[in-house]
C-alpha cells in the first residue's frame, strides 16, 4: 500500500478524480505534468489506477452473479390495502366542523 501521508488532500482528490475520469482535459494535463516531474506522485497515480482496476473487476463479477429468488421477492414491495377507515372519519369530522360553524352562526 502506498504512503500518501505526505500528499495534500487536494492532490489526492485530484488524482482520484483523474482515475474516475472526472477531470477536464486541462486538469488531466496538469496531473500528467505533476506525475512526470515527481516520481512519488507518479507511483501514487499508478497505484490508484491499479486499485480502480481491481475494484472494477471484483464489482463486475458480483454484478454478474444471479440474484437469489428470495432476495428478489423481498425487494418487491408488498401491496398495501386501501385505508378504507380514513375517508369516513374525515367526512364525519368535516360534517361536525360545518355543523358547529352553522350553529355558531345561528343558522
Amino acid at each position: 500500500m502506498s504512503d500518501h501521508a505526505s500528499f495534500s488532500e487536494d492532490l489526492m482528490i485530484m488524482l482520484g478524480a483523474y482515475v474516475d475520469g472526472a477531470l477536464t482535459a486541462d486538469e488531466c494535463q496538469t496531473v500528467d505534468e505533476m506525475a512526470a516531474n515527481e516520481p512519488s506522485i507518479a507511483a501514487e497515480h499508478e497505484n490508484l489506477f491499479l486499485l480502480n482496476t481491481d475494484l472494477n473487476s471484483v464489482m463486475d463479477s458480483l454484478l454478474d452473479m444471479p440474484i437469489p429468488p428470495e432476495t428478489a421477492q423481498s425487494a418487491t414491495p408488498a401491496p398495501m390495502p386501501a385505508d378504507t377507515n380514513a375517508t369516513p372519519l374525515r367526512a364525519l369530522a368535516a360534517s361536525l366542523v360545518i355543523g358547529a360553524a352553522l350553529g355558531a352562526a345561528g343558522m
